[in-house]
């Protein structure tokens, strides 16, 4: 698939495991923009090409927007509050990703207010902190 064929991807939340993902699309030569709480966290995906967006709202004429944040309240920080990547006038992702360890509740709302604009949306929880994963258990 040709660069100009891949979707322009949005990347919201670069810590540990966002960044670790956020760099395969990177290396596989996609156009990805990154925003994170912390600036300082966006600047190594900035390094590898990268754009950085100041808001969450600046990635809503993203094709794909990815969420990988901490929690429910983050999450909705990011879609629905103010400058939340749901909240352009003029722009909406054409699918949203949340990777979020988040309630149902929250992630039932944001379904809601992306379904009201249109949107795509998929609950893609993961998880793989293996310092807080018990240890498997003997049968």
């Amino acid at each position: 698939m040709a660069a100009q064929d891949r979707p322009r991807s949005g990347w919201i939340g670069v810590g540990r495991m966002g960044f670790q993902l956020a760099a395969r699309l990177l290396n596989a030569g996609y156009d990805v923009a990154v925003r994170n709480r912390t600036r300082a966290k966006a600047e190594p995906p900035a390094e590898r090409g990268a754009t950085i967006a100041e808001r969450p709202v600046d990635l809503a004429d993203r094709d794909v927007v990815f969420t990988m944040v901490a929690a429910s309240a983050a999450l909705e920080a990011v879609t629905t509050g103010p400058d939340g990547v749901l909240t352009s006038p003029d722009a909406t992702p054409g699918i949203l990703i949340h990777s979020s360890a988040v309630s149902r509740r929250v992630s039932a709302l944001i379904r809601n207010k992306a379904a009201g604009h249109g949107n795509d949306f998929l609950a893609a929880t993961v998880s793989g902190n293996l310092r807080r994963c018990s240890p498997p258990r003997s049968r």
